[in-house]
């Protein structure tokens, strides 16, 4: 594991502790495939943390769902909050397009 990469539990960083003390951007990225399911409250949630000022950027990475995840995700009832992508590959595992000192995937 790189030293750069660290691994914590989210009970130890409410939404209260996180918005208080950061001192970087947060971007969360949600890797998704086939899970149109349950991609709408896992959005809803990080929508209501970017709308509470938690996070800066909310990102779903579509690998190529076949079940309407891309289209659930890109709703365009999430507005400006979200980004949906579409990787090329179903085993994409770098993107490029976050914004954050800190990334959570």
């Amino acid at each position: 594991m790189s030293p750069h990469l660290r691994s914590f539990d989210h009970s130890a960083f409410p939404p209260e502790r996180v918005r208080a003390e950061r001192d970087g951007t947060i971007s969360v990225c949600v890797p998704a495939r086939e899970c149109a399911e349950t991609i709408e409250p896992i959005v809803r949630t990080l929508v209501e943390l970017r709308e509470g000022d938690v996070v800066d950027q909310v990102v779903v990475i579509d690998a190529r769902s076949t079940d309407g995840t891309a289209e659930l995700a890109a709703s365009s009832a999430w507005g400006p909050q979200l980004s949906a992508l579409h990787a090329q590959t179903s085993r994409s595992t770098t993107y490029g397009g976050h914004s954050g000192t800190f990334v959570a995937w």
